[in-house]
């Protein structure tokens, strides 16, 4: 996340929604969200999110306007006085002493979640899920990582959705665990989508 003072829009030539004031103003102002997305030389790519979930705006933001950055392992843990009884909160107080155990300082919050625990604004509800991205510049052992997965979901009693970031982009840690090198999985890049056996290489089928 990105706290901006100037953001156009991604494309440059489409409108500007009536919202997208409003929230940079409100609870949360001025914060936005990076995108996976390709972005020029000096830009970044961001969303900015509205109060409810089809609003969400594409746009671009210059890396000398970013006054402030969030990666998802600062993200805070505990949220404002009143919200902590959420569902989600509780799974995530639950489930993040279990990955404080097998990646101390290697995951992070994202998602709902996060927003909500970096601006204040009230963007996590009863039953958002939980989104965990897991840092791994090296190859995880797979069953280490199915045992870890389970562990997790059995701590949290809510929905978790575990990513795995890679140098190369991020996958879904339950895809990586299922298809067992097997089957190409879906990795997420800055260009997009690809299909790789190894998302630790780009390798495909």
């Amino acid at each position: 996340m990105a706290t901006t003072a100037a953001l156009t829009s991604c494309p440059a030539d489409a409108p500007r929604p009536g919202w997208v004031d409003a929230a940079l103003g409100g609870p949360g102002g001025g914060w936005a969200v990076v995108r996976r997305s390709p972005a020029d030389a000096g830009l970044v790519s961001v969303g900015v999110r509205g109060d409810t979930r089809d609003k969400r705006w594409p746009a671009l933001v210059a890396s000398s306007d970013i006054v402030e950055l969030v990666r998802p392992q600062g993200v805070p843990r505990s949220p404002r006085p009143g919200r902590a009884g959420l569902r989600p909160f509780l799974g995530l107080k639950r489930a993040g002493a279990i990955l404080d155990e097998l990646f101390p300082d290697a995951w992070g919050v994202t998602g709902s979640l996060a927003f909500e625990l970096v601006t204040g604004a009230e963007t996590a509800r009863n039953d958002s899920d939980i989104d965990i991205t897991i840092l791994a510049p090296q190859p995880l052992d797979r069953r280490a990582a199915a045992d870890a997965a389970a562990r997790v979901l059995s701590a949290a009693a809510v929905p978790v959705d575990l990513q795995v970031e890679t140098p190369l982009g991020a996958v879904a840690l339950d895809e990586w665990i299922r298809e067992a090198g097997l089957h190409p999985v879906a990795l997420r890049t800055i260009d997009g989508p690809r299909l790789v056996l190894n998302p630790w290489s780009l390798s495909c089928r």
